[in-house]
């Protein structure tokens, strides 16, 4: 699975970690805070409220500037922070911290990439810094609400936001049984653009049927990414909290228990519907909501 192209040239960012991270070791150690940006919305819409959130749980890698070989990897904590302990070769020191859009498998197994084959993880970038020289450096890894490739704003921060609210859905699931789920949890999102259309849809899709009821099997989420006209034009969920959650309501359903799922497409006014299919359905709104803590 590569690193999305789109993603990977991100504005260098760096200074003064933002939270109370301390790094210690011997070496090279490059340490600091990853962030996201939140776009908030309402009953309405979007409302212009953005909040910085931090990236929890994510994969950091030091990348070499020569060649973008990752020589180094860890996984950010609850409040977004990492250190990690760097080995640059001498001759090509230069190095970035980069974070990708998955979760530490020793957690919870998240993955957020995009529609295309082979996938793409969505990723960002701080600022370079010399990995040879001994001491602690640190670089915030900032996660744009966009990138700017040309002339085009290519939406990134939506990945790392259903990254985190997939982790808080299946957290809750975990809370609730005991274990985390078998399988991987995958969100599947490719943003509109102004000259061409993202993912289509909303949906979740279950596989390993066989391990339905036994902890086991992978989802996948598809999530809509709006349709041409940039990130405010069109039908897009990669800041629907609850409609993420709905279709992560949808997952616990399949990896912890044997749901009555029929799938296919429905809408707020179908009426010939399964029955099966209002069971499935309501379940998944009341994890969304039992998650956010709306009755």
């Amino acid at each position: 699975m590569a690193l999305a192209g789109l993603a990977g040239c991100g504005g260098p960012s760096g200074g003064t970690p933002t939270g109370d991270l301390i790094c210690r070791g011997e070496g090279t150690i490059v340490g600091g805070k990853v962030t996201f940006v939140k776009r908030r919305y309402n009953d309405t819409g979007l409302t212009g409220i953005r909040d910085i959130m931090p990236a929890r749980y994510a994969l950091v890698e030091i990348v070499l500037e020569i060649d973008g070989r990752s020589i180094a990897s860890t996984y950010t904590n609850a409040d977004g922070n990492y250190c990690v302990a760097v080995n640059a070769p001498a001759d090509f020191p230069m190095v970035y911290p980069r974070v990708a859009s998955l979760t530490n498998p020793a957690y919870l197994k998240v993955v957020v990439h995009d529609d295309q084959t082979p996938p793409n993880l969505f990723s960002s970038r701080s600022a370079s810094l010399n990995g040879s020289v001994p001491g602690v450096t640190y670089r915030d890894i900032a996660v744009p609400l966009t990138v700017r490739l040309g002339v085009i704003d290519h939406p990134v921060s939506g990945a790392f936001n259903i990254l985190d609210v997939l982790t808080t859905g299946t957290e809750k699931a975990v809370a609730l049984t005991g274990r985390p789920p078998a399988g991987t949890l995958y969100g599947v999102w490719r943003p509109g653009t102004y000259f061409g259309g993202g993912t289509e849809g909303t949906y979740f899709v279950g596989y390993d049927a066989a391990q339905i009821g036994k902890g086991g099997g992978d989802g996948y989420i598809v999530l809509s990414g709006g349709e041409g006209g940039g990130p405010d034009a069109g039908n897009h969920d990669e800041f629907d909290d609850d409609v993420i959650l709905h279709e992560a309501g949808h997952f616990v359903a399949h990896a912890y228990s044997r749901p009555a799922e029929i799938g296919g497409p429905h809408y707020l006014n179908d009426h010939t519907q399964d029955i099966r299919l209002a069971w499935s359905e309501g379940w998944a709104s009341f994890f969304s909501s039992a998650v956010r803590g709306k009755s």
